[in-house]
């Protein structure tokens, strides 16, 4: 019996032991962060290298590009939104056609939070049905950046049986930064200088 109760005590003693360790342990938790190339411009010439642009780095529209024959699917995503810069460089993206509904946010760009410049878009068509809350615009679903020197032409038709649309030629929303804990000298409003639009819109 006292042969049992001294290994008892024992491994209780090495409970003890562990359970202290365990809760004198410290977890570090990191989180990644975003590099965003604003200084390098890769060069854009065809449908299929503007489809597969990354959302962190820069980019420079060489020739105007026809998007004709091809369903679009918006760029980058709404918790992943394009930060880089595109310049348009005075040319045009042409024929954008959207006939399904991706996610909640439709446009060229699900979400765009970088800067464009200097870019047209021409007959843009985004016709769809959706059944719950819709985001569309020619240019972004939705749109938390700068934009200067940018048309946009087309025709957006969005029947939503079930919820809202938020639809625009050139966006379908438009939000700036902040936060809880911002003052009013601290905010900073969007930049969105000489953007012109044309077309038709028709949300049910």
């Amino acid at each position: 019996m006292k042969k049992f109760l001294a290994i008892m005590t024992v491994i209780f003693g090495i409970v003890l032991i562990s359970g202290c360790s365990a809760a004198n342990t410290t977890t570090t938790t990191t989180t990644a962060v975003t590099t965003v190339d604003t200084d390098n411009f890769i060069e854009i010439t065809t449908a299929d290298q503007l489809s597969a642009i990354e959302m962190n780095k820069s980019y420079r529209l060489m020739a105007d590009i026809d998007l004709s024959g091809r369903e679009w699917v918006p760029l980058g995503t709404y918790s992943e939104p394009y930060l880089g810069i595109l310049d348009g460089n005075d040319h045009t993206v042409s024929n954008l056609t959207i006939t399904e509904r991706n996610d909640l946010f439709n446009g060229l760009f699900a979400h765009f939070a970088g800067t464009v410049n200097d870019l047209t878009l021409n007959d843009v068509s985004i016709n769809y049905t959706a059944n719950y809350l819709s985001y569309a615009g020619g240019f972004a679903g939705y749109f938390s950046g700068d934009a200067t020197n940018v048309t946009v032409t087309g025709l957006i038709i969005v029947d939503n049986t079930k919820s809202n649309t938020y639809a625009g030629l050139f966006v379908g929303m438009s939000t700036a930064k902040i936060t809880r804990t911002m003052t009013a000298d601290q905010f900073v409003a969007n930049v969105i200088d000489n953007v012109r639009v044309s077309g038709t819109i028709d949300a049910t």
